[in-house]
C-alpha cells in the first residue's frame, strides 16, 4: 500500500487481520486456518532496487508485509453468548 501511495495510485481497499478475526468471531465463527499469498511480481514503476529495497525494509516492521493477501478459515465455532443490553 505504502509503494501504491508513494506512487501515487490510490491503494486498494483492505482489513485489518484483526478486524476479520473480530467480525468472524461475533458471527459465531473460529478461525481454522491462516495462510499468506504472495503473487507473482509487477512492476510498480519504482526502479527495481527502490522496490526491492522498500519491501525489505517494510517486512523489517512486520513480516506479513511480504503478502499480497492474507487468508483466513473460519469454522462455526460454539454459540456466541447472548448479548445483554447494556444502557446508553
Amino acid at each position: 500500500m505504502l509503494i501504491r501511495a508513494l506512487l501515487g495510485v490510490s491503494p486498494a481497499p483492505t482489513c485489518s487481520e484483526r478486524d476479520v478475526r473480530t467480525w468472524l468471531r461475533e458471527a459465531g465463527f473460529v478461525v481454522s486456518a491462516r495462510d499468506v499469498v504472495v503473487t507473482p511480481h509487477v512492476s510498480s514503476g519504482l526502479s527495481a532496487d527502490t522496490e526491492a529495497a522498500l519491501r525489505q525494509l517494510l517486512e523489517q516492521f512486520n513480516p506479513d508485509a511480504a503478502a499480497d493477501r492474507l487468508l483466513l478459515v473460519g469454522k462455526r465455532g460454539p454459540r456466541p453468548p447472548p448479548r445483554s443490553a447494556s444502557p446508553g
